[in-house]
């Protein structure tokens, strides 16, 4: 902008600007709203968003992050901004709201169900059924006794002052993961992400220089018990020491394909009965268990529990 006779007069576009100022070419689609045509270009347009206030704190002045951040988005189908204000990356993890979870669901053609919170609270456990535009079905719930069991009930927070409705998110997003993996493509939930870090409540990008490594010895993390020193958790539980022999396991194996139960039926009835979710659920049965797993197995198909 330049002054001509006290008048002010716009002169022209810099040449940066103008370089990621392109539309889309016809038929192109349009994940972001300019198509760069190179990296510098890229790099430009990221710069511009990351200076601009439509973007949450966790990623303002951070070019990179907002790159990345964008790039992320698209894989999965979303615009530039909307990418940003959906992503957060906790502990090194990327993961989305679930009103966003949601929504990649329903564009895909899936259907939703589930319980409200004053339902949820009523019977004590959220459910969710997913249904996939194929007709294929997957249901999952998450009980109050799951929620104590992972340390989650009374914890500060939106468990605090939201128990029911997290409850809800639970269910959700272990039926979104199972049943919708080729639209999620592993990403977790942000309400699930958080419960990992519990300073970790907003939108925001992990751009400060790590922390020094403490010089003693760190706490052994435990499966699905994140702690202060290990806030990711172990992916691996370990077997139960008193757990089926393999003997006993095979002799299992066996009684169900006698009865006709299937190790997708078999799975579901662990996971709800006993909360096991591992690849290969009956090397994490207890021998207490045994006896009241063969019953189950042994009677009519049409009185399984799944």
């Amino acid at each position: 902008m330049s002054e001509s006779n006290g008048v002010e007069t716009m002169t022209e576009t810099p040449k940066e600007i103008l370089a990621v100022a392109k539309p889309a070419p016809a038929g192109v689609p349009r994940m972001f709203t300019f198509i760069p045509k190179d990296l510098t270009e890229l790099m430009t347009y990221g710069e511009m968003v990351a200076k601009s206030p439509f973007v949450p704190k966790g990623y303002a002045g951070n070019t990179g992050a907002c790159v990345i951040g964008m790039q992320f988005g698209a894989e999965l189908g979303l615009p530039p901004l909307q990418a940003l204000q959906n992503i957060a990356v906790i502990n090194g993890k990327p993961g989305i709201y679930g009103e966003l979870g949601k929504a990649l669901l329903y564009s895909k053609g899936f259907k939703i169900e589930e319980r409200d919170a004053k339902d949820t609270k009523a019977k004590n456990e959220a459910w969710c059924k997913i249904t996939r535009p194929d007709g294929g079905v997957t249901e999952r719930t998450f009980s109050l006794e799951d929620a104590k069991t992972a340390k989650l009930w009374g914890k500060e927070g939106p468990w605090t002052n939201y128990p029911y409705r997290q409850m809800g998110w639970r269910a959700f997003w272990f039926a979104a993961r199972d049943g919708a993996a080729d639209v999620l493509k592993g990403i977790w939930g942000l309400e699930e992400l958080v419960d990992y870090k519990a300073d970790a409540v907003e939108t925001t990008v992990v751009d400060k220089a790590p922390k020094e490594i403490p010089t003693e010895k760190p706490v052994e993390a435990k499966a699905y018990e994140p702690t202060p020193a290990n806030p990711v958790v172990d992916a691996t539980p370990k077997p139960p020491t008193d757990g089926l022999t393999p003997q006993e396991r095979k002799d299992l194996v066996d009684l169900m394909k006698a009865n006709g139960v299937t190790p997708d039926i078999m799975k579901a009835h662990l996971l709800k009965k006993y909360g096991i979710s591992a690849d290969r659920p009956t090397a994490f049965l207890r021998k207490a268990d045994l006896a009241a797993v063969r019953a189950w197995i042994e009677s009519p198909q049409d009185e399984l529990d799944v």
